[in-house]
């Protein structure tokens, strides 16, 4: 039968006919072996301990006398005090001496007397097993203390890099400051309301949409007053991209406004609402040259918000004059109908079509699928929002070269 395990003891005792016993009754042990060193000079039993490195120690001799009690100070005070269990073997039951023996350093007392193979083996596994655990206790405590040091470091790290930053910020924002005055109290107001992202977006959008619009009037100022055509083309490429930037602007507004706030449900009138939103975008379409064919089929009330209806409208509109295809008549359709308690819109184009690896991101926020795309990339962005805002869902056809088809499905809101 193979052993489990293998302990080596080192035997401290100047008798040689106990070490014999103590060798029988843990040979008689058949689950575990030992392998017994046996030393009689206690006095120098530190320097065999390190040399010999015993899992457990059993020391027959005087608790009282001066090298055992020196021995067991030394021992008890190094490092390796729980590495090495001590074992006191004794022929006197006596409470006291082995409560100042607990006291000196021993791990477990055994009496001569109650000696057996059983109890000798039980004792040493236990304390061997405890020393270990001990050990292994010790390991993952080093661990963790290396750990927090390294997070410590990091921490301290991280906050160089912070302050660093902070720095490098103020020092950004000072000089924004003796550069406008105007820009100073601006960010002032986003410094002391920057508790949340969207509240930050919607401020600043807000915010430098005065700026803009001074710089796009000085523009278009300046070009009336300038003859040289390489500075009116200058500022005809300036006012351009300040009035994309002013577009972007206008729909993060609109963005946040959607995202916070709550459905107005009204009664909507669907056929009415296309004209007030279809209206303002004739003229573009004609110059567009996009035929635009509506079909409204509304049998009875229908309850939602019209102002996130426009809205969506609106932008699904727009991105299809935007995307429309230059080598066919472009036309756009519409169409909302009765589907059970849910009204659902479908839009169709013949434009140029999306391609399908790009398909599933054309709703994220600032999404441009190619350089030569026109619009901030937030028109399908706002659509979702406010198909979300009124617990709807949306699908997306499209085929490159083909057109594109998305399709709403909006449900009642009215409340019973």
């Amino acid at each position: 039968m193979k052993k489990a395990s293998s302990y080596k003891i080192l035997v401290l005792t100047e008798d040689t006919a106990a070490f014999e016993q103590y060798a029988a009754l843990l040979a008689a042990e058949v689950a575990y072996s030992f392998d017994l060193h046996h030393f009689t000079s206690i006095a120098l039993a530190p320097a065999e301990i390190e040399k010999y490195r015993p899992h457990c120690i059993l020391m027959d001799a005087d608790i009282q006398a001066e090298a055992t009690i020196q021995f067991l100070q030394e021992l008890k005070h190094s490092k390796s005090y729980r590495r090495y269990p001590v074992i006191w073997i004794t022929a006197v039951n006596d409470a006291k001496a082995i409560s100042r023996s607990i006291k000196m350093g021993v791990q477990d007392v055994l009496i001569t007397s109650e000696l057996s193979t059983e109890l000798m083996v039980s004792t040493i596994v236990r304390l061997v097993k405890n020393s270990r655990f001990i050990e292994q206790l010790k390991e993952q405590r080093k661990l963790l203390l290396n750990k927090n040091k390294e997070l410590s470091e990091y921490k301290k790290y991280l906050e160089m890099r912070v302050m660093s930053r902070t720095a490098e910020l103020k020092d950004s924002y000072e000089q924004l400051v003796e550069e406008m005055t105007l820009r100073k109290h601006i960010e002032e107001q986003l410094t002391s309301r920057n508790k949340e992202l969207d509240t930050f977006v919607y401020k600043a959008s807000h915010d430098l949409k005065g700026p803009l619009a001074s710089l796009i009037g000085v523009t278009n100022i300046a070009r009336i007053d300038l003859t040289d055509p390489l500075s009116v083309k200058y500022l005809a490429m300036i006012s351009d991209s300040a009035q994309k930037l002013n577009s972007t602007l206008a729909n993060l507004l609109e963005v946040t406004k959607i995202k916070y706030m709550d459905a107005e449900i009204k009664e909507v009138n669907f056929q009415g609402l296309l004209e007030q939103v279809t209206a303002p975008l004739q003229k573009r379409m004609e110059e567009a040259q996009v035929t635009l064919k509506l079909s409204v089929q509304q049998p009875k009330s229908f309850f939602s918000d019209p102002f996130l209806i426009s809205t969506l409208l609106n932008n699904l509109i727009d991105n299809s004059i935007n995307y429309r295809s230059d080598d066919t008549s472009a036309f756009i359709t519409i169409d909302i109908s009765s589907k059970e308690n849910n009204m659902e819109i479908t839009i169709m184009d013949n434009g140029q079509g999306i391609e399908k690896e790009v398909q599933s991101k054309v709703f994220d926020m600032f999404f441009r699928h190619n350089m030569q795309a026109k619009g901030s990339g937030l028109g399908l962005y706002i659509v979702k929002n406010c198909v979300e805002k009124l617990n709807g869902t949306l699908t997306l056809l499209s085929e490159p070269g083909v057109g594109t088809e998305i399709k709403i499905t909006l449900p009642n809101l009215k409340q019973e």
